[in-house]
């Protein structure tokens, strides 16, 4: 193998081992320099840079998104949830106020490909839109789990965060958003309920109850 067939190779073995440290050291060599991230021998440094968070950084099991409208307003609540929980629990996107639903979909998709796949869930905060229409686009791109809540603020971020941060379990964290207060709205599931339906039909389907 050639140098730099050994570099690629080192940069895919540390994205599949690391994916969350991983993301984290490409947007640092992209704030240096956007070519920087395209050389598999900027890589060569991430034990040094990483080895002493990778293992925190790794052990959160969810994708915790946070999506607002205003230049600074996810980032703000992400530093601050993210600096009391003592982890990289939530990633932020600032959206313009025009943005699209096509637009957000795309950056949501693209961020959880560079996420591995093995993760316990998605969970998207946001201060835009239809509840449901988001729930509908994130769900088309990726088969996880899926908890989608309105109306951002800094104290719910920090909630959920500290909630991921624990490792509670999918349904548990969906369940405590329900109560952040009036104007919050949940979606965690398809249809009318997330308990097992029973559907009777007669033979001809005419009745349906």
């Amino acid at each position: 193998l050639t140098d730099t067939q050994s570099a690629r190779q080192m940069q895919k073995a540390i994205k599949h081992r690391y994916p969350r440290s991983y993301y984290l050291f490409t947007q640092l060599l992209n704030n240096l320099n956007e070519q920087q991230e395209q050389n598999p021998y900027c890589y060569l440094p991430f034990f040094m840079i990483m080895t002493n968070c990778a293992s925190s950084i790794e052990s959160v099991k969810y994708n915790a998104i946070l999506l607002s409208h205003g230049e600074n307003t996810a980032s703000s609540i992400q530093q601050v949830a993210n600096s009391l929980c003592g982890n990289y629990v939530f990633e932020a996107f600032d959206m313009p106020i025009d943005v699209t639903i096509d637009q957000i979909s795309s950056h949501v998709s693209e961020y959880l490909s560079n996420q591995s796949p093995s993760a316990k869930g998605n969970i998207v905060l946001f201060d835009m839109g239809s509840l449901r229409q988001m729930f509908r686009e994130i769900k088309s791109v990726s088969d996880q789990e899926l908890l989608v809540v309105n109306n951002v603020t800094t104290a719910m971020a920090l909630d959920i965060g500290l909630r991921i941060q624990r490792n509670d379990e999918f349904q548990s964290i969906a369940e405590a958003s329900e109560h952040y207060g009036e104007t919050t709205e949940t979606q965690y599931f398809e249809g009318l309920s997330n308990k097992k339906n029973i559907i009777v039909s007669c033979m001809s389907g005419v009745g349906l109850s």
